[in-house]
């Protein structure tokens, strides 16, 4: 469907793929019904109608969530580059407050997080979907997030109660080979042919050979973590004493993908902070995009 410039899917309720021209606005334009628990209850389209313009387009919607809890109409009208929404519904059972509304899903750049947190409707939706082989300054060891820094919408994404310290898991126990990473790209792909593949390594001395592999799995980027980063939420000793400075093993990476005629395919990306003033500039100078923080 389209109004101009503008252009749109339906899919079941929900607008999808909302673009301005080349440019993405917008993944999804929903309606949203939750239950006490923040789950979703499901929509089931009773009928739908689309009008279709040379200059636009009208759909009417009537939609019933879950055990008929909730029901509503809406329409929505693209005229000319713009677009509007409107709906008005009534619960046929008891809902607690804030538990309705209309979302709009925007696109993702990137989505990195712990296995339990990647499901196929982000993965589907992600830009980039990244594989962390480790986290930064704690190899080996997964992420720790405070318990203090766990407040209601963040337990309610991992699935937990507010307050209990999150652990990311501390190795993939799916990935033993590069095998296995590029039937995991592959699986990305196979759910949304369009995403960039980004792997996550801690520069350590040799990793250059694991990120030989990467390309030859089919990343678009592989990024070193530098050993002297962090966030403050690891345990000191991993902070001090985990992985490398980048500018130790960034040279014999950039040497091997050039030496091996794939420097091409593939963006390399760093972060990490900066001790000496000559760390700034050697990423910049190897064309490696560059997240650093001073110390």
């Amino acid at each position: 469907m389209r109004a101009g410039n503008l252009r749109a899917e339906l899919v079941g309720a929900d607008l999808t793929r909302i673009r301005w021209g080349g440019l993405e606005l917008a993944s999804a334009i929903q309606v949203t019904v939750r239950d006490e628990h923040w789950g979703t209850l499901a929509p089931r389209v009773l009928q739908a109608k689309v009008d279709e313009r040379p200059d636009g387009f009208t759909v009417a919607l009537d939609v019933v969530h879950g055990d008929d809890a909730f029901a509503w109409r809406g329409a929505i009208r693209a005229d000319d580059g713009t677009l509007e929404l409107e709906m008005s519904g009534s619960a046929e059972r008891d809902l607690l407050y804030r538990r309705i509304g209309i979302c709009v899903l925007h696109p993702w750049e990137g989505y990195a997080g712990a296995r339990f947190t990647v499901t196929p409707m982000t993965a589907s939706r992600a830009a980039e979907a990244e594989v962390k082989f480790a986290q930064g300054a704690k190899p080996g060891k997964g992420g720790q997030l405070p318990g203090k820094k766990v407040a209601p919408r963040i337990a309610a994404q991992r699935g937990c109660e507010p307050g209990y310290e999150l652990v990311s898991p501390p190795v993939n126990h799916n990935l033993y080979s590069i095998e296995d990473v590029k039937l995991m790209v592959e699986s990305w792909r196979h759910l949304n042919p369009d995403v960039r593949a980004a792997l996550k390594f801690v520069a350590t001395h040799g990793v250059e050979m694991a990120c030989m592999g990467g390309v030859n799995a089919g990343a678009n980027r592989l990024h070193l973590s530098d050993g002297c980063g962090g966030t403050g939420a690891a345990k000191r000793v991993d902070q001090k004493h985990g992985g490398v400075p980048v500018a130790a093993v960034l040279p014999a990476v950039q040497d091997m993908l050039v030496e091996e005629g794939v420097r091409e395919r593939v963006e390399l990306s760093v972060d990490g902070a900066v001790v000496a003033q000559a760390e700034r500039y050697m990423p910049v100078l190897l064309d490696a995009l560059a997240s650093v923080t001073r110390r």
